[in-house]
């Protein structure tokens, strides 16, 4: 790795246009990953040295001018940073698909939740209703009982005074 100083000695363009070039697009979206800054100082890896070098090395401008049409190797490089960007967009994409497949997981599962706890809560109404039908026929029985046992006594009541009215009557 070499420092952003001694790029610019060796491609004899001062670090202020180096540094300029590196946050320009489309060089910053190739360049980025090549570039770490530790206290203060820009160090660029081998790979953005070659980056920069296409753009400040006089050979291969020579080269160029030599090969191609400059403005063709500008819609190069135009398309160049345009798949990058595509490709970022693609792996922002398949992240976003990802977590959608997550939260669909976790709606299913929610869901089914929501209907256990349905069926869960029928079968609760349905032991209340029969807990409820229970309570009503004990009362009733109770109820019933009550009466029975009120009519026994009157019956009895009715037996001892007839007895009585028997014995003392004539």
């Amino acid at each position: 790795m070499k420092t952003l100083k001694e790029l610019s000695a060796e491609l004899g363009v001062t670090s202020a246009a180096i540094y300029q070039r590196i946050k320009k697009k489309p060089l910053s979206a190739q360049i980025e990953p090549f570039i770490k800054k530790e206290n203060g100082i820009l160090y660029i890896a081998r790979e953005g040295e070659e980056l920069l070098r296409q753009y400040y090395d006089p050979l291969n401008i020579i080269t160029i001018k030599q090969e191609e049409n400059p403005i063709s190797l500008i819609i190069d490089r135009e398309k160049d940073a345009l798949y990058v960007e595509i490709n970022i967009k693609n792996r922002q994409i398949d992240n976003l698909n990802l977590h959608l497949n997550i939260k669909d997981r976790q709606i299913e599962l929610l869901t089914q939740q929501m209907r256990e706890m349905t069926t869960a809560l029928i079968f609760a109404g349905e032991n209340i209703k029969t807990a409820q039908n229970m309570a009503q026929n004990f009362q009733l029985n109770s109820f019933h009982n009550e009466f029975l046992n009120k009519t026994e006594l009157k019956k009895k009541r009715l037996k001892k005074r007839f007895l009585f009215s028997r014995l003392f009557s004539n």
